[in-house]
């Protein structure tokens, strides 16, 4: 009987920092638990190491579900740490975006849906997800046979010349490649920010594209689109992925996407770093099939030290208790982006309250409003705060502020040199993603 991982496994295995810490593991019968380190990792039985310092070896069959999914995703852990460690020294990570220029290879005779997607993974070593809400609301499912014979096409246009067909559609978003149906990704838009490249005027360069790139979709036509043209020379553009990728490809001359990241941040003031805020930063293993959303919230508070609560108030608002099913397969994306993508499955949400992480309705997290002060003395505006928060009322979540009926207000501070922000978690988030977008724009002049 194969009873141990290889050494070169175990090794790497127990210089995991998840495996380091003492945890509560429970049995099946869940009337029987120790706090315990894990110190031996077999494929049926593990070894742990109790606070007197006794070892005692435990069947993995025996152990609760949360507990055996705990040690499932750690050996994803690690295999994926090995394999990124084998890579040539220097060789890059492929992003989404990068692997979509990359030749594929798509065999596919009227298969299910769902071995595109495990080709796909396999082939260019990204996570993939499938939007099963969009999905089911027009009757489709992951059984949706697909045909498809690809072996040099580049992977952006084979998903086309594939999904197509079928009724389906993909963007790039919360850094995994993700399946949807056109009416969801028409109706999920990104705030983005575009440097111009040379001397054109930044409100003449936006007239152009909103009469050249998808002219029925702004809002000026009535469309959910928007566009504003800061005296700065910025771009600020909310619109979905498909008009985000063809103003890219129209407009490669004289515009360039800036993306800002954690270390574009206010030299001072503005929302507060906590050990919640970097735990969700951190990359996420989860392979569920089918898991108990008790078991997920498990799993993702001993991986990442994460106090993870369900509302029963909110999980009731959506029928949605404890035991509903999730499913997911990651392996890159920060637990911000899991939760992001796992939770609509069950038409939850979350957000950041106290110390900890609450899972709950779209209606209740809409209800918890909170005030920050952004500092943005630093972006030196050419403008004033007013023609700041003007972007960002236009441009982030335009119906969630009171000047449309929303609840969500933005005022200049005291100082003259923040914006008061009161506003849902969802759009605090989005808005410090825009700031940290400007200051990465600023940095590049």
């Amino acid at each position: 009987m194969k009873r141990l991982l290889p050494l070169v496994l175990l090794a790497a295995l127990l210089a995991t920092p998840a495996t380091a810490a003492v945890r509560r593991w429970t049995d099946k019968t869940g009337r029987f638990s120790v706090e315990a380190e894990l110190i031996d990792h077999g494929m049926k039985e593990i070894s742990l190491k109790k606070a007197n310092g006794k070892t005692v070896r435990v069947p993995i069959s025996e152990l609760s579900r949360q507990d055996q999914l705990y040690l499932k995703n750690l050996r994803a852990t690690v295999a994926r740490k090995m394999q990124r460690q084998a890579r040539v020294k220097g060789a890059p990570f492929t992003t989404v975006e990068e692997a979509l220029t990359h030749p594929t290879k798509l065999a596919l005779d009227n298969a299910p849906l769902g071995e595109m997607l495990a080709q796909i993974e396999r082939h260019h070593e990204i996570d993939v997800f499938l939007d099963r809400t969009a999905l089911a609301a027009v009757g489709f499912s992951d059984a949706v046979r697909i045909s498809a014979n690809h072996a040099d096409t580049p992977l952006a246009a084979a998903l086309d010349a594939t999904l197509g067909p079928a009724g389906l559609t993909w963007l790039v978003r919360n850094g995994v490649l993700l399946i949807t149906t056109p009416e969801a990704e028409s109706r999920s838009l990104q705030t983005r920010v575009y440097a111009l490249v040379g001397a054109a005027r930044p409100d003449v360069v936006l007239q152009q594209l909103s009469q050249r790139v998808a002219a029925s979709s702004w809002a000026q036509v009535g469309g959910p689109g928007c566009g504003v043209a800061l005296s700065s020379g910025a771009l600020l553009i909310s619109q979905s992925y498909r008009v985000h990728r063809q103003i890219e490809k129209d407009f490669a001359q004289q515009l360039r996407p800036v993306v800002g990241g954690p270390k574009d941040k206010a030299p001072r003031g503005g929302p507060r770093e906590t050990p919640t805020t970097r735990a969700l930063r951190e990359p996420a293993v989860a392979e569920f099939a089918q898991v108990p959303l008790s078991d997920v919230i498990g799993f993702l508070a001993s991986q990442h030290h994460l106090d993870i609560k369900l509302d029963p108030d909110g999980a009731k608002d959506v029928g949605a208790g404890a035991s509903a099913k999730f499913s997911a397969n990651m392996r890159h994306v920060p637990v911000a982006d899991l939760l992001d993508l796992m939770l609509p499955q069950h038409d939850l949400t979350w957000i950041v309250e106290g110390n900890g992480v609450l899972i709950t309705s779209p209606q209740q997290a809409a209800a918890k409003m909170t005030t920050v002060d952004y500092p943005v003395g630093d972006l030196r505006l050419r403008g004033n705060l007013g023609e700041l928060a003007a972007a960002v009322t236009q441009t982030v979540y335009p119906t969630s502020w009171d000047q449309v009926g929303g609840r969500g207000t933005i005022r200049p501070a005291a100082n003259g040199q923040a914006l008061s922000i009161t506003q849902t978690y969802a759009v605090h988030r989005r808005i410090e993603q825009l700031l940290r977008d400007l200051r990465a724009l600023q940095a590049l002049r």
